[in-house]
């Protein structure tokens, strides 16, 4: 079932505003998993990078030069091609912390109006419409995985 025929659905047995705050749980979770996927992508390339930096640090450094650790550093600071390529991984590991941070703080968006609609769902639902509540519920577990049902995550 597509969002719009949801929301026909919805349209019988609820009001407009009952309606938008389960638009913007929708929405919230999009958005969520859209962060969730860009930061276990980040971090996935920012671990590979790591790991190729670290060969390419002991194939071309250490091995060739038969160096200690503290020569080896020495020498891969003194580089600016190496330098260059630790800078990139800063970058790369500043980024996946942000993106963390922005997946926390739309998940915790999510979670509290999640939270929001299963407390007031008494209150959301006509009487007559109490029963089919359950449907729509399910749908939207289904469609979206969002459960509506309990409180737990």
């Amino acid at each position: 079932m597509t969002m719009e025929k949801l929301f026909q659905k919805l349209d019988d047995q609820t009001d407009q505003a009952t309606k938008r705050m389960i638009q913007n749980l929708i929405e919230r979770k999009l958005k969520f998993d859209r962060y969730k996927s860009l930061h276990l992508l980040l971090l996935a390339i920012a671990c590979l990078y790591c790991l190729a930096l670290c060969y390419i640090c002991y194939k071309y450094v250490i091995i060739p030069d038969e160096l200690s650790a503290v020569e080896a550093i020495s020498a891969m600071i003194g580089t600016t091609h190496f330098t260059y390529l630790f800078i990139v991984g800063a970058l790369l590991f500043g980024s996946v912390k942000i993106f963390y941070e922005r997946k926390e703080k739309a998940e915790q968006e999510y979670q509290d109006l999640r939270c929001e609609i299963i407390d007031k769902s008494r209150d959301l639902w006509q009487e007559e419409s109490w029963s089919e509540r359950y449907q729509i519920f399910e749908q939207i577990k289904v469609q979206y995985d969002i459960n509506l049902f309990h409180e737990s995550k």
